[in-house]
This record gives structure tokens, C-alpha cells and sequence, in this order.
């Protein structure tokens, strides 16, 4: 389970750091991807658009240029379609500042570094997901070993609990936005997963 929630975080930030893997394009082509089994609403609606947008393309390569060109558009501007993927934007602060290092403060001390050639900040929301995915690693060493996993789950509850908030306010924006085709199926599938994923935390820790 952990290893099945740390590949997920990392599939996701990776779709909102560098954009889209073609491989992920290319399983959906052939077949060869399988739709997790879920109730979750927001996740079935949201590969359903996915799927979709696959499906209509004549090719990858051409779904690639117009993934690509939605990430701009939507992410990195210029225009007024553009919808900033960072903590600090939605806590009414500039990147860079109080919130970004409380947020780098937090990484540090669970051993996370964000590396300045990645070309964002800790409060990016794909350095937000990666977070949590290291923390999913960190949890299934200590599992290896015999250890007491409940402290870092309870950071990862805190962290989604506290710090994640937002991140269903920035799939509604994606989602409401007319330049978003592709990433709208993505951001549905986010908020979903998000979702169900803090719900499974609270679980696993009342188990423990």
C-alpha cells in the first residue's frame, strides 16, 4: 500500500513539475493502462476525460504537443488563463517568502531537498506531492526494519491536514478554466486522490 500511494504522489508530481509522461500517454494508447478501482467520483469522472482526450488524439506525438502547450498556457503564461500551481498564491503571499520557507523548514527536517535546477519552489504543488511520496519512502524503510511507522504518518496527515488545503481550490480553477483539456481529467483525479488518500491515513493510524 505504501508503495502503491509513493508511486501515485510521484506519477503526480511529476505531472505538475515537468508536465506529462509520454509513457503514461502511450499505456493509455495500447491498452496497456488499467483505471484503478475506485468509488471515488472525482477520480472516475476525472480518467474518463483522460481517456477521452487519448482516444480522440490521431497520435501521440500530436497529444504531446497539446499536452505541452495546455502546461504553458495554463501554468506558465502569458495570458490570463494562467493559474499559479504554488502555495504562497493561494495564502495571498509571493513565492519565494514566508510561506515558502516554512515549507522548505519542514522538507529539511525529514531529509527533502529541493534542488534549485528543478525550476521550482517547496511550495510548488509537484514539490508538495514529492514530499509526501518521500515520506511514503521513508515509511516503508522503516516497515523493513521493523519499526514504528505511526510518526511518519502522522506527518503525513499533518502536512496534507495543513498544508494541502489548497490544492482542491487549484483543481477547481484548473478544472473551470476554458485552456485546460487535458490537466482538467488531471486535476479531478488530484482532488479525488487527495481525498481518499487522507481518509486512508486516518485509517492505517487508527490501526496502529
Amino acid at each position: 500500500m505504501l508503495g502503491a500511494r509513493k508511486n501515485f504522489y510521484e506519477f503526480l508530481s511529476e505531472v505538475y513539475a515537468r508536465g506529462v509522461p509520454r509513457k503514461f500517454i502511450e499505456d493509455i494508447k495500447k491498452g496497456a493502462f488499467t483505471v484503478p478501482r475506485t468509488r471515488n467520483n472525482d477520480i472516475e469522472r476525472g480518467f474518463r476525460e483522460i481517456n477521452s482526450c487519448v482516444e480522440k488524439a490521431e497520435s501521440v506525438e500530436e497529444l504531446m504537443r497539446d499536452i505541452e502547450d495546455e502546461y504553458v498556457r495554463l501554468f506558465l503564461g502569458p495570458g490570463k488563463s494562467k493559474i499559479m500551481p504554488y502555495q504562497s498564491t493561494y495564502e495571498g503571499d509571493p513565492v519565494y517568502g514566508e510561506t515558502t520557507l516554512r515549507i522548505k523548514k519542514i522538507y529539511l527536517q525529514a531529509g527533502l531537498r529541493i534542488p534549485p535546477e528543478s525550476g521550482i519552489s517547496e511550495d510548488h504543488l509537484g514539490s508538495e506531492l514529492q514530499f509526501i511520496a518521500h515520506l511514503c519512502g521513508i515509511a516503508m524503510d522503516l516497515l523493513e526494519q521493523g519499526k514504528d511507522t505511526a510518526p511518519i504518518l502522522r506527518l503525513q496527515r499533518e502536512f496534507i491536514e495543513e498544508n494541502m488545503d489548497w490544492v482542491q481550490r487549484f483543481c477547481e480553477d484548473v478544472q473551470q478554466t476554458p485552456a485546460a483539456n487535458f490537466y482538467r481529467g488531471l486535476a479531478m483525479v488530484t482532488r479525488g486522490f487527495l481525498e481518499e488518500d487522507r481518509a486512508l491515513i486516518h485509517r492505517l493510524i487508527a490501526q496502529l
